[in-house]
């Protein structure tokens, strides 16, 4: 660690009894606030120069811009188009398919 173990004592507390599907769905929740906070209900979608919604995509550690719309709905299927491709059936998409 890059900080003395007793930084953490709170953090490591609240996980101790957490598996680890908890874990990564208090992460999830925290994530798509993040995203809220930015203007945005959808994944990978925030708002851009105005009246406009910018698409980006993060993987491998590198961000994509996938483009900007006028439309917040038609950025969020932009995103959930490349997210599928690049991720496959297990893409945590905007739209998921009823199938």
């Amino acid at each position: 660690l890059n900080f003395p173990s007793t930084d953490y004592a709170r953090e490591t507390q609240h996980l101790a009894g957490a598996s680890w599907g908890e874990v990564v769905a208090a992460l999830r929740k925290e994530a798509r606030a993040a995203l809220l906070q930015q203007g945005s209900r959808y994944r990978g979608v925030t708002k851009g120069n105005p009246g406009r919604w910018k698409v980006r995509i993060y993987w491998q550690r590198t961000e994509y811009t996938l483009g900007a719309y006028d439309n917040e709905e038609k950025a969020a299927a932009a995103y959930d188009k490349a997210a599928f491709i690049k991720f496959g059936p297990a893409a945590l998409l905007n739209f998921p398919s009823t199938d």
